[in-house]
């Protein structure tokens, strides 16, 4: 695709590498796990975003972190994410029948308390918790990104510049916390990055209705401002397909060959239906392993097929 490596998310969605950081390195006082602090900083912005924690009725020494997904992406990249923290080095994953589309996977690992009391601080307290160094809050913002972030490849064509095809890249970070991205705003404002903070436009949120949630967007459509920040964060994002645009998007901003619009255009499409066609696929085998009555649990070392006594129709938080 242009150039760019992009390689296919194996079955399932499951990672086939182990996850980059394995504990080692410094600590920070403010972290009293013996986990990686760079660790940490990525599962927060994951669970300030799609990720959900749920406290364990039994032990008020566990808790789940969890996530209902359709996107194989997204199951790659929380395993990658959690991995490191479970407490048993095991990330469960089982189908479910209901919801928006009839099959997805629910993937879930169970953390410490200790460390869940970390990951669920909100609002502007959790961005200064990595402000202080520019790695920790990049790898915080990459889980913001890779979890309800995105990266559009448009073409455009404006009157101002007589209707000729432009490309305008857009990076995004979506969130109903206004408090927190202002927060995560200003803190990249330290590290001479300047992001814009307002409310979504998107066209079916310009007229919201009573009672419906806010949703913000922190962004930036600036040339410079595109490729200082991702090439700041990329080295932490775990999400393909936010991967692949990223560097598609440098790629051409930053190249010295002349380029017209319509190549970009055919490459976004190529992406895109790589896209769906794998979402189908991993609908698919959720279905099937919904029918089989079979769950997965994924370790370093592989993952391992067994039998469920029974389906689940929704998520279901008991352990297994």
């Amino acid at each position: 695709l242009g150039g760019v490596r992009m390689s296919r998310a194996p079955p399932g969605g499951q990672s086939p590498r182990p996850p980059i950081w394995e504990g080692e390195g410094e600590t920070h006082n403010f972290f009293p796990h013996k986990v990686h602090p760079i660790q940490i900083a990525y599962a927060h912005g994951l669970v300030l975003g799609d990720v959900t924690l749920v406290k364990d009725k039994r032990s008020q020494h566990l808790w789940r972190a969890q996530v209902s997904t359709t996107h194989p992406a997204m199951d790659r990249a929380f395993v990658e994410g959690f991995l490191p923290l479970s407490i048993d080095g095991k990330i469960r994953k089982y189908p479910v029948r209901g919801g928006a589309t009839p099959y997805k996977w629910n993937i879930y690992a169970w953390i410490s308390a200790e460390i869940a009391e970390t990951l669920a601080v909100k609002g502007p307290r959790a961005t200064l918790f990595y402000a202080e160094s520019k790695d920790l809050l990049a790898a915080f913002t990459a889980g913001l990104l890779d979890s309800d972030g995105g990266i559009s490849l448009a073409i455009v064509r404006r009157k101002r510049m007589n209707y000729r095809p432009r490309f305008e890249p857009r990076v995004a970070i979506y969130n109903a916390d206004k408090e927190l991205l202002e927060s995560l705003r200003r803190s990249w404002l330290k590290y001479g990055i300047t992001l814009r903070l307002r409310k979504d436009r998107s066209p079916q949120l310009k007229r919201p209705w009573k009672g419906k949630l806010v949703v913000y967007e922190l962004a930036t459509a600036s040339y410079p401002m595109i490729v200082r920040f991702l090439l700041t964060i990329l080295p932490y994002m775990k999400h393909w397909e936010k991967i692949t645009k990223a560097k598609i998007t440098i790629k051409h901003i930053v190249s010295t060959i002349p380029w017209k619009p319509q190549p970009i255009a055919n490459l976004r499409d190529k992406i895109c239906l790589l896209i769906r066609l794998q979402v189908r696929e991993y609908i698919k085998q959720a279905e099937q392993a919904y029918k089989d009555k079979k769950a997965y649990i994924i370790t370093r070392n592989g993952v391992i097929e067994k039998k469920v006594k029974r389906p689940k129709r929704k998520e279901d938080p008991s352990p297994s």
